[in-house]
């Protein structure tokens, strides 16, 4: 069985590679939009709770943004 990504890190950074055949754009800005609020969680202090409401302003204002891509 395959791995689905590599952990390594280079100086300062964490680099993750993945298949591009396992990660699609949708599922990339997830990750990457939950790995933004968990860093500043954690800098923060925010509870749990807190940072799920945050998620959920920052999809709303996202949709607010392109919904008149969608709506005819």
């Amino acid at each position: 069985m395959s791995v689905a990504y590599q952990l390594t890190t280079e100086a300062n950074e964490v680099v993750i590679r993945m298949p591009r055949k396992i990660v699609d754009e949708e599922f990339l800005g997830r990750l990457l939009a939950y790995l933004e609020v968990e860093t500043i969680r954690r800098q923060s202090h925010l509870t749990t709770v807190e940072a799920v409401g945050l998620i959920r302003d920052i999809k709303q204002s996202a949709w607010e943004e392109v919904r008149h891509l969608f709506e005819a």
